[in-house]
């Protein structure tokens, strides 16, 4: 399978897929792949409805919340993706979920549901490559990290030591998540915080947004 290599990633969501760009209902896994100019140009001449973004060095920083990784007036950044539902809407098996693999001295270590990925960690991105009446695509498939700068949230955290414990609510159902929780988990903080309280309880969590969301919806 085809490969980026010396890629630099940012607004890794290959561990919770998001909600695709302009939809409420469908949802993909995405990762944003900063690359240099030379790759980005060669992935441009192969991937014409799915270019790299040129984002001006002076916006990267900002956007991005990480220095520039490469020399140059422009930074090029490929989006790779894949939906997380089947067209008929059911979400996709398990074994079609894309991951994510830590490169260690012992061999390559799937972490995806342990530990989230920073903007500015290193490594490599694998994808499949698509092709149909519409032109050639790349799908995500998963991405190796070589290094790793772990997602640590700054707000929002659950945990309460400096209270005391804490028992009951979303306690009793694993903590406050930290992205938008599953339609399961609402249901259920529901049914634990009824009996106390006569409003709908209500939690919005902020995911890292990407300012550069891809308006692309290829036809996969």
């Amino acid at each position: 399978m085809p490969v980026i290599k010396d890629a630099v990633f940012a607004y890794c969501k290959v561990d919770q897929a998001d909600f695709k760009y302009g939809s409420k209902t469908e949802k993909e896994y995405s990762v944003d792949v900063v690359v240099p100019k030379a790759v980005a140009k060669e992935w441009n001449k192969k991937y014409q409805k799915q270019k790299a973004k040129e984002v001006d060095r002076d916006d990267f920083e900002r956007a991005y919340k990480f220095a520039p990784p490469f020399e140059g007036d422009e930074l090029y950044v490929i989006k790779l993706k894949k939906p997380a539902q089947y067209k008929d809407g059911t979400p996709i098996a398990d074994y079609a979920k894309p991951r994510v693999l830590l490169a260690t001295e012992e061999g390559n270590v799937d972490i995806t549901a342990t530990t989230k990925v920073a903007n500015g960690s290193k490594g490599v991105a694998q994808f499949d490559e698509v092709s149909n009446d519409f032109g050639t695509f790349a799908k995500l498939k998963a991405i190796r990290v070589d290094e790793l700068i772990e997602y640590k949230p700054t707000g929002g955290s659950s945990s309460f030591d400096e209270l005391g414990g804490v028992k009951g609510g979303l306690a009793d159902l694993g903590g406050i998540p930290e992205r938008e929780p599953s339609e399961a988990q609402e249901k259920a903080y529901e049914e634990a915080t009824k009996e106390t309280s006569k409003s709908k309880a209500k939690k919005d969590v902020e995911p890292e947004v990407d300012p550069f969301g891809d308006e692309l919806d290829a036809p996969f």
